[in-house]
């Protein structure tokens, strides 16, 4: 019975059921923090509460490798049980106990690695202070996952990176030798921290394109307001952001490739929740040019159960994994930092 009522209380009354947790923790606890997104395009557990679940799901994990639905079991389970951000939480259990265990990234062996890793990298790398993410530097946005033979396929290729920051991609993906990079950047400060840290690190002006713009499924649609204060960290989405508002274009991925006549061939975008709209904005450069795939959906609800059905509908023989890249579940990194992987089949035999 009280197990039903709690169960009841978190499903159709969340506020007053993450209040009371927050209220026993703060008197039994005073750990760190657990949170879930939801000011990113859409709050988790409205979708979840909306939604036909176990349908979702069984879509989402459809022809994905084990240890994918292994992952997408274990966030969902954090995504159901902690509390949004908008609940103003930040008390949960150390990470000796984490909802749904600790996945592989999170372990503590695996985290004395990637620092080791980092460590040995930020010797040949200059970058900002406290800069160096492992999602980044350390997991190349999921590239480490991939088959060695596709790896060497994007060697002297066209990358795009969709949501620049500044250049941490750029700067990491050197080790592939990409022709040239495009990316795509709204934020003023962060394109001009880009072309300073690229200079700093002696990559030539002709190795990069910088383009000032923000992710659309159109150019069709109107100029939206952003802000233009920090990195890219903000966007139209974040809906408590509202000073230092600039106006940004939108681009859709198909026209960006077609005005800078590029041939992509390995696409990342981490962009603050637009990446289901910008895929449906580049449904003709998808077909025609079939680049490898480094998507973040952790921002919204959106992105996390919908990206992969819509581009599995679309894609003809692709394969599809989804990790998550954080590698300290705390704060928001509950889930932050999962990654879309996804690449043609052909490029196994390549």
């Amino acid at each position: 019975m009280i197990k039903q009522l709690v169960n009841y209380l978190r499903l159709h009354f969340p506020r007053l059921y993450f209040g009371m947790v927050g209220a026993y923790e703060k008197l039994t606890s005073g750990k760190p923090t657990i949170y879930i997104f939801d000011n990113c395009g859409g709050s988790f557990k409205e979708y979840i509460a909306n939604h036909t679940m176990d349908q979702k799901l069984e879509i989402l994990k459809n022809n994905l490798d084990e240890y994918s639905n292994h992952t997408v079991d274990v966030l969902f389970k954090r995504l159901l049980n902690y509390p949004e951000r908008k609940y103003g939480l930040r008390i949960v259990p150390d990470d000796s106990f984490i909802i749904g265990g600790m996945l592989y990234e999170e372990k503590p062996e695996t985290r004395k690695k990637v620092k080791h890793e980092l460590r040995k990298i930020s010797r040949n790398i200059k970058f900002p202070r406290n800069s160096m993410d492992p999602s980044v530097f350390y997991f190349d946005h999921g590239l480490i996952y991939l088959p060695v033979t596709i790896k060497e396929y994007l060697y002297n290729t066209d990358f795009i990176d969709l949501g620049a920051y500044f250049g941490d991609s750029a700067l990491a993906l050197t080790k592939y030798n990409y022709r040239k990079i495009y990316s795509v950047e709204f934020s003023k400060k962060a394109i001009e921290n880009y072309r300073l840290w690229m200079k700093i690190n002696n990559i030539s002006p002709d190795k990069f394109e910088i383009i000032e713009a923000a992710m659309s499924a159109s150019d069709d649609n109107p100029p939206i307001y952003l802000s233009g204060n920090d990195y890219s960290l903000y966007s139209d989405l974040r809906c408590e952001e509202k000073e230092a508002r600039i106006k940004i274009k939108q681009r859709s991925l198909d026209s960006i490739v077609e005005q800078y006549h590029i041939q992509p061939k390995f696409i990342k975008a981490d962009i603050e929740g637009y990446v289901l709209e910008c895929m449906k904005g580049g449904e003709t450069t998808l077909k025609k040019h079939r680049p490898v795939l480094s998507l973040a959906i952790y921002h919204n609800p959106y992105e996390f159960f919908e990206t992969k059905p819509f581009l599995e509908n679309l894609l003809d023989d692709y394969t599809f994994i989804i990790r998550k890249m954080a590698v300290k579940p705390l704060g928001l990194r509950s889930h932050a930092e999962t990654m879309l992987m996804a690449y043609p089949n052909e490029l196994k035999k390549y």
